[in-house]
């Protein structure tokens, strides 16, 4: 929903024509850099869990070595020198790293939806679509759970994946349209409802009353509900700076902590100690995350505007060159 809603912003507010240019290379600086840290971490992760013994071909090894190198552009990203559920490492998120690059490449053909006021018919009418397998789906398989995976949940968690996107591109159309606010405290207590309502009311995030549920959510903060002011604290503000990082070095943090065998058994020795362990790789990995963005992601983020200014943003000297 934030993608959506920030890169269809974009095309709104260019009327469809954005510098198409600077808008890949910028994508590419943001996520590439923090990405290929966490990769090579992971790759270390896989060199420590596994002996440091090589346990495949070399050219296997290299193979799958490349394949996630791609930036997350490449959709599959096997196992690394034959260690099991390698993904795991990093908590599974990548592949929405790859969800994200499609839709950048569907802005473009999508673009000319982004003038006048086409956003509603396209997103209602994309969401009626997706419904209607949904519901085939889920008649077929009405047991289905993150834990006991069926084809109806596979199929239904992309889809809802890419209503998300459709919701956040709504959004980003509504805000724009402006119109009438809830006063601050009732938009928050109305988020809030909306965020319980999908924890203590289902079993998983697929499906439509959830995604409606967390579009309301979502769209209440985006016109300016704070939850109580909480959303506008310096450490949220801070916290959200570094949450790329966050998300994908959390799996690293577990891998980390919970593969030392002492603290593993003393975690799981009751509730209060697993509690004491999760709050210190919550600690351990904020400061991780805080560390990345200020040497890697900072860095990459700047890269990426100086490539979207071009000369027109250098100084003049630096412009004309020696």
């Amino acid at each position: 929903m934030i993608t959506g809603f920030l890169f269809w912003g974009k095309l709104l507010d260019a009327k469809g024509r954005p510098d198409w240019r600077g808008l890949y290379a910028g994508r590419l600086w943001r996520i590439g850099p923090t990405y290929l840290l966490a990769v090579g971490l992971m790759f270390l992760a896989v060199a420590w869990r596994t002996g440091f013994e090589l346990r495949e071909p070399v050219w296997s090894l290299l193979g799958a070595v490349l394949q996630w190198l791609a930036l997350g552009i490449w959709p599959l990203q096997p196992d690394i020198n034959g260690y099991a559920g390698t993904t795991l490492i990093l908590a599974g998120v990548t592949w929405t790293v790859f969800v994200e690059w499609l839709f950048y490449g569907a802005l473009r053909p999508m673009a000319p939806l982004a003038r006048g006021d086409r956003t509603p018919r396209f997103v209602l009418g994309l969401m009626l679509l997706l419904c209607l397998p949904l519901l085939c789906f889920a008649a077929l398989s009405p047991g289905a759970t993150p834990s006991r995976p069926t084809l109806a949940l596979v199929i239904g968690a992309l889809a809802w994946v890419l209503a998300s996107f459709l919701m956040g591109m709504l959004s980003a159309w509504l805000v724009r349209r402006g119109g009438p606010k809830l006063p601050q405290r009732s938009a928050s207590l109305l988020a809030l409802a909306c965020l319980g309502g999908v924890f203590l009311g289902f079993e998983h995030m697929v499906g439509p009353v959830q995604v409606l549920l967390l579009w309301v959510f979502f769209h209440l903060v985006c016109t300016g509900s704070t939850l109580f002011g909480l959303l506008a604290t310096r450490a949220a503000r801070r916290m959200s700076t570094a949450s790329y990082s966050i998300y994908l070095l959390q799996g690293l943090v577990l891998t980390l902590v919970f593969g030392l065998r002492p603290v593993r058994e003393f975690a799981m020795a009751g509730a209060m100690q697993y509690w004491l362990v999760g709050t210190a790789c919550a600690l351990l990995l904020v400061a991780a995350s805080v560390v990345s963005y200020r040497l890697v992601e900072k860095p990459g983020i700047a890269r990426g505007r100086r490539l979207r200014a071009g000369p027109r943003g250098m100084p003049a000297a630096q412009a004309a060159g020696p």
